[in-house]
């Protein structure tokens, strides 16, 4: 992978992360292709594969078996499965909104 990255001139993560985006659109093109034609005219692909994970939501990019977090014995997070930054910090702040939300129906019931 890193090698084919090297190629065509990106970072493995990048490269990643357009093989979800063009896996996704040939799953479902009607759902998806706007976010190949988005990479094809801009050049990039990290604005593509955020809206990519935001349309996912929960079912299939939250809840991810390859992603997990821990948190180890001297108080740091640990990630397993993912390493991208962008994406870890997609899924935190999801999770960080689904726990203000629980808060808030704790709190006003």
């Amino acid at each position: 992978m890193d090698h084919i990255a090297r190629l065509v001139g990106m970072s493995r993560f990048t490269l990643v992360k357009a093989i979800k985006i063009v896996e996704a659109a040939r799953e479902e093109p009607e759902k998806y292709n706007d976010l190949v034609e988005l990479m094809d005219r801009t050049g990039r692909v990290n604005g593509a594969y955020m809206q990519l994970v935001s349309r996912l939501g929960k079912s299939r990019a939250h809840h991810r078996p390859d992603f997990s977090v821990r948190v180890d014995k001297n108080g740091r997070l640990k990630f397993t499965g993912v390493t991208d930054p962008t994406t870890i910090l997609i899924f935190l702040k999801r999770e960080i909104r689904e726990l203000e939300k629980e808060i808030a129906l704790e709190h006003n019931p």
